[in-house]
Formats: structure tokens, sequence, C-alpha cells
């Protein structure tokens, strides 16, 4: 990759967001929100589940009840990280979040999920409550999702106005912002 053209580097970002939106063993399936709960960061890995360049959105899933839908109702701004260590890039996004539940929309999306995934949703007591045991949060379920899971279930949304990326090298670091202007990300070298 030559490190002189930004626009380059913009879509080579896009690219693998969106393939870690789509690929389950790309390094990008995985990242880590940063929220903000009124007193200090907050920080967990969730999976990318959607990404779109023209509407510069990443959507992932979570369960309603979750502190984290607490923290961005109040505090709309997060930041998701991702790192590829066999390319040694960095990436973080950040923007505005909303938090999306029930309607046709969520419905379709809740109809394609495999069993193992709202069975997340299923729990009686919400994320981080007090359990006994590791597996006694979760209901008996002889493959049938109770449906009140379906009312758990929520898709955060980031519109990107911020975009930090960072290449590590042995031979130097590369570092480049890009902010959303003006309907377009305009970018810029930063030292590393």
């Amino acid at each position: 990759m030559t490190f002189s053209e930004l626009d380059h580097i913009l879509d080579s970002i896009w690219d693998s967001v969106e393939l870690g939106a789509t690929l389950s063993k790309h390094p990008f399936r995985r990242a880590v929100l940063a929220t903000f709960d009124g007193m200090s960061p907050q920080i967990r890995t969730v999976i990318l589940r959607y990404s779109n360049r023209d509407r510069r959105c990443i959507q992932i899933y979570s369960d309603i009840r979750s502190t984290k839908i607490q923290e961005i109702s109040e505090h709309p701004k997060i930041s998701l990280l991702f790192y590829d260590q066999q390319e040694s890039i960095q990436i973080r996004l950040n923007g505005t979040a909303t938090v999306e539940t029930g309607g046709s929309h969520l419905k379709s999306i809740w109809t394609g999920l495999p069993i193992e995934n709202k069975i997340n949703y299923a729990t009686p007591a919400r994320p981080g409550s007090q359990a006994d045991d590791p597996v006694s949060a979760f209901p008996v379920i002889d493959n049938h999702i109770p449906d009140y899971a379906f009312k758990n279930f929520s898709v955060i949304t980031l519109v990107v106005d911020h975009i930090d990326w960072l290449r590590l090298g042995v031979a130097g670091h590369y570092r480049a912002k890009f902010n959303f202007r003006n309907n377009g990300f305009t970018g810029g070298w930063v030292v590393p």
C-alpha cells in the first residue's frame, strides 16, 4: 500500500469494515466499543453486523437492557476501535449513535438470526445482573425462543463523522485523520 494517497486509504478503511460485517473470520468482525457512563469511559468487545459507506453507518446488536444502551441514550457520542494484527492497522471510528427497537425492520433482522444468537436475548434478567452460576442466566430452551426475547433485541447504529487510521511499522508509523464535512470525508496526515 502506498501511503501517499489518502483517498485510497479511506476506501481501504471502508472496504475492511464492510468485510468485517460480512466475513466471520475477518479481523474487523470484532471491534471495541467505547461509551461514556457520565463518570468514566466504558469499553467492551462487540460484533460488527452491518456497514454502509454511502450512509457512513456501522451497526451492532445489543440487548436493550444492557448498560451500554443507557450510556448511549445519555451520551450518544461513541467510538469503535478495530485492529488488524497481520497488517498492523488500527482504525478508530467516532460519531453519534442511535438505538432502534421493535418494528418491522428489526423483526426481519431477528427472523434471520440463528437460534444460538437469539438465546442471548432470552435471559430473564438484564445483562450484568447477578447469577447463581454461569448457566442459570439462560432459560431452558428446546429449539424455541420465547416471544419476549425479541423485545430485548436492539440495533445500535453509529453514524461516522471522524476516522483515525494508524499503520504501525518497524521503519516508522503512518497516521491519517478523516473528518466528514460538506457531504464527504476530507483527510490529512498527522504525526503518529
